[in-house]
């Protein structure tokens, strides 16, 4: 009965928050996992999933990106660090660990690939539908000139480029919501007074000098009010 009772109450949650037409964006390539590198590559597989077998999306739900082409990277990116990505040791710094052959190819292919979801994603939820989710991407430590802690190219500022070079001039908020500072996004926009980073998380990575900028450090066993109230109180209001 418990299951039973648990799976109603998630399907109306689910519907009481998000609207009908929400739209996943999920390439199955996203479950390509490596040796050394300490990520969950099942992840958004077992979220697809869950949803699924809820009865919460059905296929027309689910969109599949294409990766990230050079030209909406190079709008974020230098040149000369992209250029660098052809050298195995500037991945392994990335990454923390080593990363040698075709593994660096399918690295750098996969964070194309999730990239472009989150492109996909920003390109549908304006302006058809209101709320559109990739299950990949969050490389939120990517600064324009080099990666970091895992991230290689910057999914969120390349979407806000790609947004603004099709017209969209509207204020943009970015919340994140990671166990890490999201540095690399703060820094690509920090004279940038359109865009207004958010970030909580429990530790700070970087400076945190921004125009337009929120950054809250909590802790580690931090006993301060739940983050979604934090969030709640303190986000800018545009």
């Amino acid at each position: 009965m418990l299951p039973r009772f648990f799976s109603r109450g998630c399907r109306r949650q689910w519907r009481r928050i998000f609207p009908p037409n929400v739209n996943l964006v999920y390439h199955p390539k996203y479950n390509a996992a490596f040796p050394n590198v300490p990520n969950d590559p099942l992840r958004a597989e077992r979220i697809l999933t869950f949803l699924a077998v809820e009865g919460l999306i059905s296929q027309r739900n689910v969109l599949q990106p294409e990766p990230v082409s050079l030209k909406e990277l190079g709008q974020v990116h230098r040149h000369a660090y992209l250029e660098s990505l052809r050298e195995e040791s500037t991945v392994c710094r990335i990454m923390g660990c080593e990363v040698l052959g075709e593994q660096v190819d399918r690295l750098l292919d996969l964070q194309r690939l999730q990239t472009g979801g989150t492109l996909a994603a920003a390109r549908m939820a304006r302006p058809a539908h209101p709320l559109a989710i990739n299950l990949g991407g969050g490389f939120h430590h990517a600064h324009a000139e080099q990666g970091g802690g895992f991230c290689i190219f910057n999914d969120v500022a390349v979407a806000i480029a790609e947004l603004r070079r099709q017209g969209f001039d509207r204020r943009i908020l970015v919340i994140d919501l990671d166990l890490h500072d999201g540095d690399g996004t703060r820094s690509i926009f920090a004279r940038d007074e359109s865009v207004h980073t958010f970030s909580i998380h429990a530790r700070h990575w970087g400076p945190t000098e921004a125009i337009e900028s929120t950054s809250i450090e909590l802790g580690s066993g931090s006993t301060t009010p739940p983050t979604s109230v934090r969030c709640a109180s303190t986000c800018p209001r545009w």
